[in-house]
């Protein structure tokens, strides 16, 4: 029974007010579907007190669902009028079952042994209801909850194999109607009645910021879900739903495995006729379409508040909801008057966002609108459609060239004409999350070079291409650069203008900024000198190695790699003094979590206009991590103290620290690493045989410290220019990699990006190079 119960579970989720309610009525009458009416309490009940008890089974019971069942109807229900009438449920049988079901299922622990008292709880709900209501075979059973989806680990933990359906509205429409609910329940709480209740004129209430970043936070968190679990997904807009609902419910069907039946699209509630529940309407008609009311119900700055805030999630994914106000201009009303929920220092950094929002957004429709134009190549749509459409060969190309930042959250192939959303591509190198991509002796020649090269390929008309990073000197991949922009993708390419070989980049500088090269897309970015304490002079470096590509899935790569040379035949000076890095031992680890890519581009294309100074440091942004599913960025030049060093120092006696270093010079770094030693960390290192990123001097020190020091050598002088640190204590695994050395200037100067991750896929690939490359070590 707990077999078939967990194997065909199916969760409807969504913000409130749009369309759950709605969807759960049109799959209640299916005859191989066991529609459970709401639940609200599954999420909630791990923290009840006396978790391990019958406690957990009757804190189900309070839910207000099944006080409904047992007659207990809600007041909202009896003002509203809603026909959700629970006379003929056998509430005593129900609870029967329930409980009898919960106790067998106590009893049997060889089968329960793995699941939670409340997962055991919520089956029994399941039994119950289906031995009630006579349906005790089904192909699925279905419970809808709003905000589902932000349990989606709990839920998929408990169920496997369960399916998801996710409704999404406009939310315009969706803040609409949360006042007219509450407007009607406070009317109607005063003596009003349903007919006399106006609803041409509800009284307004202001947006709040709650409501924002939960119906933002709803719409990422169901991409990491999609990301997660493909194909055990479906979005549905509510749009399409109301207005072409067989359509909709058939796609729907075929998600569920289950077979068309004209139920699908008739709204009952415990196999009875249900009207529904819109909150536009005097009377309800069931399923009805009524979108476009707020252009007339919510005021002017109102809705230039919403789309200034979630304009881009609303235009830039599959949802696809144009703004109604912004292209008119900014709203002086909409900045001075508050939202619920601001404070005066979130007052101003909320109209910052606002502002910089309505810009980027406005510049995308009159990009729109241009292409609208007689003779233009392509059509009005979103970027996201624009992403979606190059999947397919019959679609004409789009030259938009601002649609990366929310393609890195679309983790999906061609959404079909009904709304629904199928399940994401997967990534070139195999791996749904991310990929890590080594480069050394030991690997096919050229590796890295040649992946950078088949991703700027497949990047298609309409895609983006931001690349940071600090020696350039590769033509083949500059002129691939250049073919790419040709055919209609946004470059941009940022690069050391002055590194320490100070010729090394000219070559590539002079084919991208030609005649015929990237045009502004293109810029050498230099440093002023920065003087020493105790005299002489520093000089910061552009030191990152950054490639983002929104193509064919949105994606960056961070690591240790500069498309350094075009083989061996290259200037030999040039090459002993940087030394060859597309054939020595490098690393790129690709970066597909929405948030981090949506970052990344953001950093590379701030880099690429930015002015760059010393006081960019004080910064926020330059002090604040990017926190993804499992990984965390990092970005020097930054006023806090090294965050690799001050994790590693707080992982203290008993844990192992494996570190590879390209360069290891500096006092204060070598008592740094000599410190975790005398914390009682088992240290080893592994580092690049040249003396002049990690001198003598520093080895001596290390080794009198007792710890293990290993150079990695090659005959032909090839560099171990890899940098990484794999840290493990009481179970638990870190690897720490990027772009950083271990050194003052990287510490202090250097713009550089650093990342901690505790990705076992990660781990995993490093712990696998350590072990190859500590083979080689002298």
């Amino acid at each position: 029974m707990i077999g078939k119960i967990r194997d065909c579970a199916t969760f409807i989720a969504g913000n409130p007010r749009s369309g759950t309610t709605l969807m759960t009525s049109l799959l209640d009458d299916h005859p191989e579907l066991l529609v459970f009416p709401e639940e609200y309490l599954y999420v909630r009940p791990r923290n009840t007190p006396g978790e391990g008890t019958r406690s957990v089974l009757d804190a189900l019971f309070k839910d207000k669902v099944l006080l409904r069942l047992k007659g207990k109807k809600s007041i909202l229900n009896d003002i509203l009028g809603e026909d959700r009438k629970y006379d003929d449920f056998d509430y005593h049988r129900f609870d029967d079952a329930v409980n009898e079901c919960f106790q067998l299922l106590l009893d049997n622990k060889d089968e329960t042994v793995r699941m939670t008292v409340t997962t055991l709880a919520f089956i029994s709900l399941i039994y119950g209801y289906g031995h009630t209501t006579g349906k005790k075979t089904y192909a699925r059973w279905v419970v809808k909850n709003p905000h589902y989806e932000l349990h989606w680990q709990q839920l998929f933990n408990d169920f496997p194999d369960a399916k998801m359906l996710y409704m999404v509205r406009d939310p315009r429409d969706v803040i609409l109607s949360r006042t007219l609910k509450r407007n009607k329940k406070r009317y109607l709480e005063r003596g009003g009645k349903v007919a006399t209740w106006k609803l041409e004129k509800p009284r307004p209430i202001r947006p709040s910021i709650r409501f924002f970043k939960e119906w933002e936070r709803s719409m990422i968190t169901f991409f990491r879900i999609n990301e997660a679990f493909p194909g055990h997904v479906l979005q549905i807009r509510y749009d399409d739903l109301v207005s072409a609902p067989r359509d909709v419910m058939r796609e729907v069907s075929e998600f569920l495995g289950v077979p068309w039946q004209e139920s699908l699209v008739t709204p009952s509630f415990l196999g009875k006729s249900w009207k529904g529940n819109s909150m536009q309407e005097r009377t309800f008609h069931g399923v009805s379409s009524l979108e476009g009311r707020r252009k007339h119900r919510l005021p002017p700055h109102h809705l230039w508040q919403i789309e200034a805030w979630l304009g881009d999630v609303m235009v830039r994914q599959p949802i696809a909801y144009d703004p109604i106000s912004l292209l008119a201009g900014i709203d002086f009303k909409a900045l001075v008057s508050w939202l619920r929920g601001e404070g005066i220092l979130a007052f101003w950094r909320n109209r910052l966002r606002m502002l910089a929002n309505q810009r980027n957004l406005t510049g995308h429709m009159a990009f729109d609108r241009l292409n609208d134009s007689p003779g233009a190549n392509c059509t009005r749509r979103s970027p996201v459609s624009v992403f979606f459409n190059l999947q397919s060969k019959d679609e004409t190309s789009c030259n938009d060239l601002s649609c990366l930042r929310w393609q890195s959250r679309l983790r999906t192939s061609t959404p079909t004409g009904s709304g629904v959303v199928r399940h994401p591509m997967k990534d070139i190198a195999g791996s749904p999350v991310c990929g890590v991509h080594f480069g050394g002796p030991d690997m096919p020649a050229y590796r890295l070079r040649d992946l950078l090269a088949e991703r700027v390929a497949a990047v298609p008309p309409g895609g983006a291409i931001d690349w940071v990073t600090y020696y350039f000197r590769d033509q083949r991949l500059a002129k691939e650069l250049l073919r790419a922009q040709r055919r209609g993708v946004k470059v941009n390419v940022t690069v050391e203008k002055t590194p320490r070989t100070a010729h090394a980049n000219e070559t590539v500088f002079k084919i991208l900024s030609g005649l015929n090269g990237l045009g502004s897309g293109f810029r050498a970015l230099s440093f002023r000198q920065a003087p020493r304490p105790f005299g002489g002079i520093w000089k910061p470096h552009l030191h990152e190695k950054l490639y983002c590509f929104s193509h064919p899935r949105p994606m960056a790569f961070v690591g240790s790699f500069n498309p350094s040379g075009d083989g061996p035949d290259d200037d030999p000076a040039i090459i002993r003094e940087i030394s060859d890095q597309d054939r020595g031992h490098n690393v790129l680890v690709g970066l597909s979590d929405p948030l981090l890519v949506e970052r990344l581009v953001e950093h590379a294309r701030w880099i690429h206009r930015a002015k760059c100074t010393m006081l960019h440091r004080f910064t926020a942004v330059a002090n604040r991590p990017v926190k993804g599913e499992n990984t965390t960025i990092y970005f020097w030049p930054r006023v806090r103290p090294h965050p690799a060093v001050q994790f590693l120092l707080r992982l203290g006696a008993g844990a192992r620290i494996r570190i590879v270093a390209s360069h290891i010079k500096g006092t204060p770094v070598v008592k740094s690493i000599i410190r975790l030693a005398q914390n009682g960390a088992i240290v080893e290192i592994l580092a690049e045989p040249t003396l002049r990123r990690v001198p003598v001097a520093a080895e001596q020190r290390l080794t009198q410290a007792g710890i293990p020091f290993r150079r990695i050598t090659h005959p032909e002088r090839l560099p171990m220019h890899n940098k990484f640190v794999l840290a493990e204590k009481s179970g638990q695994r870190w690897v720490i990699f990027g772009s950083f050395n271990l050194t003052m200037r990287s510490y202090w100067l250097n713009y550089e990006i650093g990342a901690i991750s505790t990705n076992d896929q990660l781990i995993d690939a490093f712990a696998e190079r350590w072990e190859n490359l500590a083979a080689r070590g002298n």
